[in-house]
């Protein structure tokens, strides 16, 4: 028995073959005193304190006799087993573990107790209890043994993990998916840690690089194996090319397994040690890219430099894009037509070309005419076709057209010359006889004149008139008829052209009515004959003081190029209408009453015959403009 003044101790409970006490259940102590008798708070009694401690306690803690009988547990055991606190004393410790432990605890129990072996004694470890639902739970188990003088007794202290596990098993479903979907992704992954040099991949860097997991484990075999030779240097750049917390992309090559180049682009990131990074092998983007740029500049190259002209267009038949050739047929500067209409650009304001291929249907060397922005008139033959599918707003069409004026000028001059060679047989034929009977002709007529009455000499006069024009045209057909022959050498063009002046004014009796306002270059130089060049600026002056006003001003400008100079000669008159610029070359086409029509026929052949041309078009005030294009010489 305690004395008075001992400190209190837990209650003694009589166990059976036991003189040691142990703790009872809570239920078993009587109510706790609260004052002492003088009044003071009493102290609460050791066993109630320790019960409290213990009922207090996250974990579950059990006391188990030798036998395996249970003869304590706290709150929290009762809890985690689901049973009552006063339902678990007194019963076998085997109900609270399924099978097949259950049935076999016993013995180990007993082999323990007789060989003194141990084998879970002292050892915590993770097992299954069994709660009184019949619901099993994973659970930490820690079994000690507490030795009395007379009795051994077990404790074993419990930790339900459930919440653990479930916690453990949702990371490592999380970290299992995260695995499978780095592992699947069409991107290499990568992981380096820049501390010790480790590096793990997933499937996509071994098929990109042809390397196992194995052979790229470390940062220095990743650099050595991927780069060769400029391992050293790559493996420099890259430790100054990623900061902490930033991302990084480039661009570098690297050698497969089987040793071909390949080349990927890396976006790496790191934080503190660690990096990732991902990896696209982009060989074959970079080829396609390569082979688009080539494809692009070669298309760049061929429309900057074929003479043909290309223009795009879209559904509402307006220039989207157009080469330079095309700008330079039109005498436009560049980018000036993008957005013009193309009928209005190309076609002389009709749709053409450009609305058959937008309603659908193809163009092959369809004839369209079109007017420069200078005036001048061109002949073209336009292809073309839809670029890609139609969409709800129409598709886009590409046209390009042939300019064949110089050819269909061509044709005319071949279908002229076979008629001039007939024209020429004709007039071999009748060239003898013809210059013989007009000399007779006139030789009559001078006889005639002597003895005719003076008041009928001015008759004899209108037939010396017509003898006259008649012996002229015969001049000029000969002259259009008969091969071209150059006596060439250096000349000045703006002496010529002055010469001409004053041979034409004198001719056409127009020295006050009509002047010359000369604003071409002096000094122009080239190889030419002459009396013919002379001959084309004549019938060019003769025309303009016909249809000059009185007072009026022919004007004489030029402007030169690396090989050529260009010299126009325009009037004050009313110009000439489209049909007269088209025929303005005709042989035998005039729109005056006298003359042949043969006079800029022969000066174009002429032109022709010096290596230039002869272009009709409209003056700046409206009158008629001709400009005559001669070479240059070629500089030494």
């Amino acid at each position: 028995m305690n004395q008075p003044n001992d400190p209190p101790t837990p209650r003694e409970v009589s166990q059976p073959g036991a003189s040691c006490p142990v703790l009872a259940s809570h239920r078993d102590s009587g109510p706790m005193q609260n004052r002492e008798a003088d009044g003071k708070p009493a102290r609460a009694d050791p066993a109630e304190r320790l019960r409290a401690v213990l009922d207090a306690a996250v974990d579950g803690i059990l006391t188990i006799e030798e036998t395996g009988r249970i003869e304590s547990v706290n709150a929290a055991a009762a809890r985690i087993f689901g049973y009552g606190v006063d339902e678990l004393p007194g019963q076998n410790v085997s109900v609270l573990m399924p099978s097949p432990f259950r049935e076999e605890h016993d013995g180990y129990l007993e082999s323990y107790l007789a060989t003194g072996e141990a084998k879970i004694i002292g050892v915590g470890r993770d097992v299954e209890g069994l709660r009184k639902d019949g619901t099993t739970f994973p659970m930490n188990l820690a079994v000690g043994e507490v030795r009395l003088p007379a009795r051994r007794l077990f404790t074993g202290i419990v930790r339900d993990l459930t919440v653990q596990r479930a916690a453990e098993d949702a990371v490592a479903e999380r970290d299992r998916q995260i695995r499978f979907m780095v592992e699947h992704l069409p991107a290499g992954a990568v992981y380096a840690d820049r501390r010790t040099g480790a590096v793990l991949c997933n499937a996509a860097v071994e098929r990109m690089t042809g390397r196992s997991r194995a052979e790229l484990s470390t940062l220095d075999a990743w650099f050595s194996l991927l780069h060769g030779r400029a391992a050293d240097a790559v493996q420099r750049s890259y430790e100054f090319d990623v900061g902490p917390d930033e991302m990084q992309v480039r661009t570098e090559e690297i050698v497969h397994a089987d040793g071909s180049p390949r080349t990927v682009e890396t976006a790496r990131y790191r934080y503190d040690h660690h990096e990732v990074w991902f990896v696209r092998d982009v060989t074959e983007e970079r080829r396609a890219a390569e082979a688009v740029r080539r494809e692009r500049d070669f298309s760049r190259v061929l429309l900057d430099t074929t003479q043909a002209c290309v223009t795009v267009v879209g559904p509402d038949a307006h220039i989207v894009r157009c080469n330079a050739a095309a700008e330079r047929l039109r005498g436009e500067r560049p980018g000036a037509l993008n957005g013009r209409s193309w009928g209005d650009a190309f076609a002389r304001g009709r749709g053409g070309p450009a609305a058959s291929v937008l309603g659908g249907g193809r163009v092959e060397a369809a004839l369209c005419s079109m007017t420069t922005r200078s005036g001048e008139h061109r002949e073209m033959l336009w292809w073309g076709g839809l670029l890609g599918e139609a969409g709800p707003q129409g598709g886009a069409a590409v046209l390009i057209g042939s300019d064949v004026t110089e050819l269909r000028r061509a044709q005319d001059r071949a279908l002229r010359s076979e008629r001039l060679a007939a024209i020429g047989e004709t007039v071999a034929g009748l060239a003898h006889e013809g210059r013989n009977a007009l000399q007779r002709a006139r030789a009559g007529l001078d006889v005639v004149a002597l003895d005719v009455p003076e008041n009928r000499l001015p008759t004899l006069g209108k037939v010396a008139a017509a003898l006259t024009d008649l012996t002229r045209l015969y001049e000029e057909v000969r002259e259009y008829a008969a091969p071209v022959r150059l006596e060439t050498g250096p000349l000045d063009l703006r002496e010529v052209w002055r010469r001409a002046w004053r041979s034409a004014v004198e001719g056409e009796n127009a020295v006050d009515s009509v002047r010359l306002e000369d604003g071409g270059a002096a000094g122009v130089s080239l190889v030419g004959d002459r009396l013919r060049l002379e001959q084309v600026f004549r019938n060019l002056f003769e025309n303009a003081i016909a249809v000059s006003p009185p007072g009026g001003a022919v004007k004489v400008d030029t402007e030169s190029s690396a090989d050529s100079v260009a010299v126009r000669v325009t009037d004050e008159g009313p110009g000439l209408t489209e049909e007269q610029r088209t025929r303005a070359f005709e042989a035998f086409f005039t729109t005056k009453q006298r003359g042949a029509g043969l006079g800029l026929a022969i000066s174009s052949r002429l032109s022709e015959a010096h290596g230039g041309a002869l272009h009709a078009g409209r003056a700046p005030g409206g009158g008629a403009a001709f400009t005559l294009t001669l070479p240059l010489p070629a500089s030494d």
